[in-house]
């Protein structure tokens, strides 16, 4: 074996792994996350105040309580991974990273299905067309612009980290 082969890293995906950039970039996420729970919360209150709803009808509220409680979850779980471990073998470490932003991108794909639903379901009400529910699916559509581009941002390739294992 030469010289020159012994002292050069092993090629991989990893390389390129930088905790300091990947931790930025995940409190970014996270920062953003923050403020769509807030949007959502906004959403979640008006339609729970503006809308009557009949006994055995569904409550759209109570869909964007739960999309609120996804966005929520995905905060407060983005914190550890955006932890910078210098004890941490960067093999593991960007895995880790890569496996636990997966799990969050599958409650933020939920959220986003939540809140496209509740869109839904105001244009095919008879609501659509008050300037309550326009204001109302306008605020959504941010909410779930918002929600896209978290999910792009947690994408393993954002940030030079490896493909999650399959679940």
């Amino acid at each position: 074996m030469t010289e020159k082969a012994q002292c050069c890293p092993p090629p991989g995906p990893v390389l390129s792994f930088k905790p300091v950039l990947v931790a930025e970039h995940i409190e970014s996420c996270r920062a953003h996350a923050a403020s769509l729970s807030g949007l959502a919360n906004i959403a979640t209150q008006t339609l729970h105040t503006c809308f009557e709803y009949g006994p055995d009808e569904p409550h759209l509220g109570t869909c964007m309580d739960a999309a609120l409680e996804l966005l929520d979850q995905v905060h407060t779980a983005l914190q550890p991974l955006g932890a910078v471990s210098h004890y941490a073998d960067p093999v593991s470490r960007a895995s880790e990273i890569a496996a636990g932003c997966e799990a969050q991108r599958k409650a933020l794909h939920r959220a986003r299905h939540l809140t496209l639903a509740v869109i839904y379901v105001l244009r095919s009400s008879e609501m659509d067309g008050t300037d309550e529910a326009d204001e109302i699916i306008e605020s959504l559509h941010e909410l779930e612009e918002g929600i896209r581009l978290v999910l792009e941002g947690l994408l393993p390739a954002a940030m030079s980290l490896p493909d999650p294992p399959a679940s």
